[in-house]
């Protein structure tokens, strides 16, 4: 999630919105693109013209319509006409198989046959199933590994076969990490049932919220909704405050004008959210579930929340509060003496085994490989700087000569590039950290750390943390405990 010094709200900061950004630029420059996996739908949609320069497959989606009838005579079966995965039946591999040979079998020849250049993006199902089904590690995650992995050599030796391989660079990444919420099962492809605790680290902060009495000048925290949904009513009413979006390793929160709003604030709603949000923040704060804590700045920041401008640019879909859940560098399930940390764990807000949107530094930190005629290679040569996926689409437009809006966020990947004369590795990037601390409402010390890594004017989330203390606690020791919680992992 990077943030630049001077953000631009006009540009893409999200996974889907880089790869919509790229293909519109790829269009608009007259090459051609290819997009297979979730999202294609939506993709295409925001396409202007795609006419004969585009293929996009995905459950719902097969453009051009003609795509279907070439998929059939190889004897692929288009992804939407397979079976989802559940619980029983997971890894995905159907979809990932289906994905691949659509794509170097019927795909991949007409996009060579144009002559021009073009951009293809497969967006893979797994592991991301498999890890939310049966937990990182378990026998259908490994074996959803394994599925990506033929996958992309598949994928290699068919651009080879093609006469493409010195011609076509390679981008591998996700978009997030993840870890584990309960014991991920160790002896079959998923699990349904849980040893105790049955529900491990699983958290529902909306009905945690619900029964909380707070001592503060409101009596008790307002009535809770989750996902839009109140207690028997819908979000709108006068009857609901605060409404929690869950996501999984974070959750949203949003206040709503209600009757107790508009009391706290003696009729003025704005006043009013500011009330009651330094009121929630503080009943926040001594959950044990809840990790760093952002408020919108527009609500005054309580004592120990930091602004969530930290985060990136605020835009029409900013929550008023965003809780990022407690995560731990261990893992929740015993895998045995000795054995490698996967994953780590975390509290999460989801049905799933495994979740992501904390702040820990695994679901922040991601993989990025780059390879290709135009990214420097060779055993000695390691790119330790930060990037983010903002960063792809500076990158890519650079090495495609697309055309790049004024104010672009991400900045363009230049030390990775042939095109640098720098034969050394670039200097490792500064950290710095912001700190904030409060005393929660159970009494104990707050504080909640926020690292950064600074690289070419640009700045890095690196990870978040919170800790607490019983009592009155120095700031500048339990800063120095977060940062090295935060290096330590």
């Amino acid at each position: 999630v990077p943030a630049s010094p001077t953000p631009q709200t006009n540009a893409p900061t999200t996974a889907a919105g880089t790869l919509a950004y790229l293909a519109q630029a790829a269009l608009a420059k007259g090459s051609s693109i290819s997009y297979e996996g979730i999202g294609g739908g939506t993709l295409l949609s925001a396409l202007p013209n795609p006419a004969d320069h585009a293929f996009i497959l995905d459950d719902q989606t097969t453009f051009p319509t003609s795509l279907a009838a070439q998929l059939g005579a190889q004897g692929i079966t288009p992804p939407g006409e397979l079976a989802a995965p559940d619980a029983a039946h997971a890894p995905d591999v159907a979809r990932i198989s289906a994905f691949t040979q659509a794509y170097l079998r019927v795909i991949l020849p007409q996009l060579k046959a144009t002559s021009t250049p073009f951009l293809s993006i497969i967006r893979e199902p797994e592991p991301v199933t498999s890890a939310t089904l049966g937990g990182i590690g378990s026998v259908s995650f490994t074996a959803a590994l394994r599925a990506n992995d033929d996958a992309l050599g598949q994928l290699i030796s068919g651009l080879s076969d093609a006469g493409l391989a010195d011609k076509v660079n390679l981008v591998v990444t996700s978009d997030h990490g993840i870890a584990d919420v309960v014991p991920p099962d160790q002896t079959s492809a998923s699990q349904v049932t849980y040893p105790a605790p049955n529900n491990a680290l699983r958290t529902d902060l909306g009905n945690i919220l619900a029964g909380l009495a707070q001592a503060g000048p409101l009596g008790a925290l307002p009535d809770v909704g989750k996902s839009g949904v109140a207690r028997g009513a819908s979000a709108s009413t006068k009857q609901t405050t605060v409404v929690v979006t869950p996501q999984g390793g974070n959750d949203a929160l949003t206040l709503a004008p209600s009757d107790l709003v508009l009391k706290a604030g003696q009729g003025d709603a704005t006043r009013g959210k500011k009330v009651v949000t330094q009121e929630l923040v503080r009943a926040l704060q001594g959950l044990p579930q809840v990790g760093p804590i952002f408020v919108n700045d527009a609500l005054d920041v309580p004592e120990g929340a930091l602004p969530l401008t930290q985060l990136g640019p605020l835009g029409p879909q900013s929550p008023d509060v965003l809780v990022g859940f407690v995560t731990f560098a261990h893992d929740i399930g015993q895998r045995g003496v000795n054995t490698v940390q996967l994953a780590g764990s975390e509290y999460a807000d989801t049905a799933g085994i495994a979740a992501w949107g904390a702040f820990g530094r695994r679901d922040i930190h991601c993989i990025l490989y780059l390879s290709g005629p135009n990214f420097k290679g060779g055993d000695n040569y390691s790119d330790l700087a930060p990037t983010g996926f903002t960063d792809l689409a500076p990158t890519i437009e650079t090495i495609m000569n697309f055309d790049a809006p004024a104010g672009q966020s991400g900045r363009v990947i230049a030390e990775a590039l042939t095109t640098d004369a720098t034969t050394t590795a670039p200097a490792a990037p500064t950290l710095t950290s912001l700190a904030a601390k409060a005393t929660a409402s159970s009494g104990a010390s707050y504080i909640q750390v926020v690292t950064f890594e600074h690289f070419a004017g640009y700045s890095y989330l690196h990870g978040a943390y919170a800790l607490r203390a019983q009592g009155a606690q120095n700031l500048d020791d339990l800063v120095t405990q977060a940062t090295a919680l935060a290096n330590g992992e």
